[in-house]
């Protein structure tokens, strides 16, 4: 069911950002949007990278809090899988975007800045969901310490 339930997740913004992409193509496509897109790919290219700085970045901050008992708790519940794919599917994506709009810079053609532009709306969503993921983990992670701690503490251990 979780299972189910991630990839559902992966596919509603894969369709948001082909939604958004077509809906600026229309709205924009004729007043020369994607000519401006290119000429300003090496632009689009550094949010690339700070994008793929930043995932990593989250990725690394994740990995690190998963030792000790919480980390031993979420691989009980099988809740790591899902933030671990939470927290590097977005990399992977964002390195797809700056591979992307490198290759646009060196070579512009319609087509890579049309790929470029629909995987940078594509990377922002995922940005924007691996902030949300970021913060539930969070939330878990302080529920879990102050139990942890209720529990130590009326155990006697410290």
């Amino acid at each position: 069911m979780r299972a189910g339930l991630a990839a559902w997740a992966y596919i509603v913004e894969a369709v948001a950002a082909c939604l958004l992409y077509f809906l600026t193509s229309i709205a924009l496509g004729p007043f020369g949007f994607f000519e401006k897109f290119q000429l300003m790919a090496k632009e689009w290219t550094v949010v690339a990278g700070l994008l793929t700085a930043g995932s990593v970045g989250g990725f690394w901050a994740y990995f690190s809090q998963t030792q000790g008992e919480f980390g031993s708790w979420l691989r009980w519940k099988t809740a790591d899988r899902t933030y671990t794919t939470g927290f590097a599917y977005p990399i992977f994506v964002h390195l797809a975007t700056l591979c992307t709009l490198i290759m646009l810079q060196s070579s512009p053609s319609p087509i890579l800045t049309r790929v470029g532009y629909g995987l940078g709306l594509y990377a922002i969503l995922c940005t924007l969901t691996q902030v949300t993921n970021a913060v539930s983990y969070i939330q878990l992670r302080n529920a879990f310490a102050e139990e942890w701690s209720r529990h130590n503490e009326g155990h006697g251990s410290s």
